[in-house]
């Protein structure tokens, strides 16, 4: 076998020794004919037949040592059906091989009475010819074989009984040094034709010092070389290129877009230290808008192309390597002609990372880190309530700016503040996009009045394209979003088949109306809870939304906020859904002018027990959403704000808010206190 004999010197052809395979059988015949079998990975060149369409695959490893004192003795006794377990093997049962040839010993499965053997009996052979019963009988004894011109064949009676583990071959160069340990590894293949072949590979394993001293050690050197680098190289991400075709927010063809990202999915834990990263929140984009109305401020969009480009390699998260296909490598190539010399046999680029690049879990965390490094430099300081706003003042005037990942929204109260913005960000990055005028920001399409006192908000493209693509253009079209039988569930309604679209067309309205449609959240939020088996009924649910948005399409939200009084509408519908949950709905506005900021329908979480409850159940909700916007305005500190109005149209719930002074129990006459608290003394 060719990986045995580059790895031996076959010049010494007297100092080394083999235990070859024995059998306890005593018909074993002796050929002169050089070996027409050349084993190679898996195939058997002259069998014709192929291993690698066998499905049954079995690899034992053995490995047994040798005695320093070998010796052929015809006498010995040989091998029983299971002595091939055992590693101390008699010296006597050692037969001399000259461990050279291209060719090796070849285990065959044979065929028992015309069928084939249950127990996977094994046939000792290297040549595939079956010999048949009348071959000549050779002598029972050992007998010296030159395994660079002979082949060891068999009878079709001469079978070895299988075991778990085969014999390994130790080979000794001489008595002064170590046995050299060597590693069989037999493949068993059942296959469906009559005769079958199995293969042994052998390998010696030697020690660093012994391959870098030895006849080979080039080879050995650029070996090791190559294990290392592919274990450094174990963090390999497949990449891909994807064509992105971006429009405005009015639907307008903006441009074509071409963006590398690498395939972030396969990542694992221990290819990251962290990966938490936020994004404004969309109430806090809303009060911005509302503030620039009320002080009649600019407002300004930026866009930084290829952001987390700019992020450089966090030291503590291991090297990481994408894989460039070959098609995208000869595009590489020729903007880069230098990396034609890094090109695998594959024709592919394994490219090291030393930045964050679009696909990565951790990138969006770092460029976010890198960012707010920048807005620090120049002065801007992040809010305690929303990590992604930020605020800068100078004199009476100040800054406020909103970030979602690599889009800034900007209020400023004066034209200097924007150029400071914009000069400090392109210092810094390259390919920075300037809107003096915001025409949209996340999907939204902006139109600012020319006082600057309103802003309307839309999503005309996006709103388009759904209906497009899902509503008939002769459906019936409707002046609301959902009927009086929103809630009602029919049970004999037919379920929608798999792969439906159902999930993505509602979360494709939910981010509509939490944006600039207020009106179908209701509707979207109910049939959420329809995703994970969406019926017909469901469905014609969801294309009376279709429709209602497709006859109001040219519905505009209108900003036009006088002062920053948070007053909250707040409502709960009790036991409308089948399985008698209640729902919560509350309304969050500012100033007089009652200026939209912030709206939520939800199903509760709890089963509430009474109409109160359900209405209590709302309140609280409303109210920490209050505080939490209460705390924001008062952090911008722009203006002082009065102490907030909730408006609730329960009796019981109003009376129980405004004397709840008046139901309290002093902890004296509360008997279930020892069922809550830990008493001590006389209270006990």
């Amino acid at each position: 076998m060719e990986v045995f004999s580059d790895l031996i010197d076959s010049s010494d052809t007297t100092t080394s020794k083999v235990i070859p395979l024995r059998t306890n059988r005593s018909d074993v015949n002796v050929s002169s004919n050089k070996s027409n079998t050349h084993i190679t990975d898996g195939i058997n060149i002259n069998s014709g037949t192929n291993s690698t369409r066998d499905t049954h695959n079995r690899v034992d490893k053995s490995t047994v040592s040798a005695s320093k004192s070998m010796s052929s003795n015809p006498s010995a006794p040989t091998l029983n059906d299971r002595d091939w377990r055992g590693t101390n093997l008699p010296s006597s049962s050692l037969t001399n091989v000259i461990p050279n040839s291209n060719s090796y010993q070849s285990i065959a499965d044979k065929d028992l009475q015309g069928g084939y053997s249950s127990n996977h009996m094994l046939e000792k052979s290297v040549d595939t010819t079956v010999i048949n019963d009348k071959s000549e009988q050779a002598s029972t004894q050992p007998t010296l074989v030159d395994a660079t011109s002979a082949d060891i064949t068999t009878n079709s009676s001469q079978l070895i009984e299988p075991t778990d583990v085969l014999p390994t071959p130790i080979v000794s160069n001489d008595d002064d040094h170590e046995p050299i340990e060597v590693e069989i590894k037999t493949h068993h293949y059942n296959t469906r034709r009559k005769h079958k072949t199995a293969f042994i590979q052998i390998a010696l394993r030697v020690s660093i010092a012994s391959a870098i001293a030895g006849p080979y050690a080039a080879q050995a050197v650029e070996a090791i070389k190559a294990e290392i680098t592919n274990y450094l190289r174990r963090n390999i991400l497949p990449s891909f290129t994807f064509i992105k075709y971006k429009h405005h927010a009015d639907g307008l063809f903006d441009r074509v877009k071409a963006r590398h990202v690498a395939g972030g999915h396969l990542q694992t834990e221990n290819m990251y230290t962290d990966i938490s990263s936020t994004t404004v929140n969309i109430t806090s984009v809303v009060l911005l808008i509302n503030i620039c109305t009320l002080v009649s401020g600019f407002l300004v969009s930026f866009d930084i192309k290829g952001a987390f480009l700019n992020a450089p390699w966090n030291s503590k998260d291991p090297k990481t390597y994408i894989r460039i296909d070959k098609h995208l490598a000869q595009v590489w190539i020729q903007i880069d002609p230098s990396a034609a010399a890094f090109l695998t046999d594959k024709g592919e680029l394994i490219l090291e990372l030393d930045k964050y690049i679009y696909g990565l879990k951790q990138s969006p965390l770092m460029w976010q880190a890198h960012l707010a490094a920048t807005l620090k430099r120049l002065g801007f300081i992040k809010l305690v309530n929303d990590d992604c706003l930020y605020i800068y003042r100078k004199g009476k005037h100040f800054s406020l700016i909103a970030i979602h990942v690599d889009d800034i929204l900007q209020l400023a109260t004066s034209m200097e503040l924007v150029d400071y913005l914009h000069n400090g960000l392109i210092e810094t990055y390259h390919g920075v996009t300037f809107e003096r005028q915001a025409k949209s920001y996340i999907g939204i399409n902006l139109t600012v009045s020319s006082d600057r006192k309103v802003v309307e908000l839309d999503m005309v493209a996006s709103i388009q394209q759904l209906v497009d693509k899902h509503l008939d253009k002769d459906y019936r079209s409707y002046s609301s979003p959902a009927g009086n039988d929103l809630f009602e569930l029919t049970t004999d309604s037919t379920p929608l088949p798999k792969g439906n679209k159902f999930l993505s067309i509602v979360m494709s309205l939910m981010y509509i109306a939490r944006l600039v449609r207020p009106d179908i959240l209701l509707s979207v939020v109910y049939l959420s809870t329809r995703s994970q088996e969406p019926t017909e009924q469901d469905y014609k649910k969801l294309l009376r939304i279709l429709s209602y948005l497709k006859a109001t399409i040219g519905i505009k939200l209108r900003l036009s906020c006088d002062n920053l009084h948070i007053q909250c509408h707040c409502d709960a519908s009790y036991g409308s859904h089948h399985d008698g949950g209640s729902h919560t709905g509350y309304w969050i506005s500012l100033g007089t002018t009652k200026s939209y900021l912030y709206a939520k329908s939800i199903k509760q979480k709890i089963y509430a027990t009474s109409s109160t409850e359900a209405e209590l159940v709302a309140a609280v909700d409303s109210v920490k959403t209050i505080t939490w916007i209460q705390n924001l305005i008062n952090e911008i500190n722009i203006q002082h704000i009065p102490q907030s109005t909730l408006y609730q149209d329960n009796k019981s719930v109003i009376f129980l808010i405004k004397d709840i002074s008046k139901h309290r129990r002093s902890t004296d006459d509360m008997v279930a206190d020892t069922l809550t608290k830990a008493l001590q003394g006389q209270k006990l």
